[in-house]
């Protein structure tokens, strides 16, 4: 760690916060001795007019002492923000990786709720889709059926519910066997069971 910081902030390394905090007070430092260097040429002016060497000696030395603050100070200023820029590529990789880990153990309690969950999910899913077929496969023979016997009949297809507004999410153009076999595909995840997968529905 440089020295300068290191008085400045202590040895513990330090953070943006505070290297903006430093730096701020190094400008308020910067700007004081300036001041100070501005109202010296004015007592030097003065002493000269009045032909004081005493006085005209001591705007001198507050001059100089003012010169090397502003200069301690710009120094500090130029190392501070060096530093700041590093603590902040440091703090902006710090808190992505941190932000990876929490994706990874999200992902890993996902993985587990699916795990546990996913056996009993199938097989719902599979008797729906069978309840499905089997009510569409009934309204297609009943259709056909009062076309023979000259009688009209209306029985709702139950997919239809897909093709009116719903609250809540939507997922645009997802059909039954798009489902199925986003389940099927899931990685590491198989109900080893074929029988939950229908063609067809769409």
């Amino acid at each position: 760690m440089n020295s300068l910081i290191a008085r400045l902030l202590g040895r513990r390394l330090p953070t943006s916060d505070a290297l903006v905090d430093q730096i701020e007070a190094q400008k308020v430092a910067l700007n004081d001795a300036k001041a100070r260097a501005a109202a010296s040429a004015d007592a030097r002016r003065h002493a000269l007019d009045a032909g004081d060497n005493g006085a005209l000696r001591a705007a001198d030395e507050a001059r100089d002492g003012a010169r090397r603050d502003a200069e301690i100070a710009e120094h500090a200023i130029k190392v501070l923000e060096a530093a700041l820029t590093g603590a902040r590529e440091t703090e902006e990789r710090d808190a992505f990786q941190a932000e990876v880990a929490e994706a990874r153990a999200a992902g890993d309690d996902l993985s587990e709720k699916i795990r546990v969950e996913y056996p009993r999910l199938a097989t719902a899913l599979a008797d729906l889709l069978a309840g499905i077929e089997e009510h569409n496969s009934a309204r297609r023979r009943l259709a056909a059926r009062g076309r023979e016997l000259g009688e009209t009949i209306e029985i709702e297809e139950v997919e239809a519910f897909r093709r009116k507004p719903r609250l809540g999410r939507h997922y645009a153009g997802l059909g039954y066997k798009d489902l199925i076999d986003a389940i099927e595909h899931l990685p590491g995840l198989h109900a080893g069971d074929d029988s939950i997968r229908f063609v067809g529905f769409r």
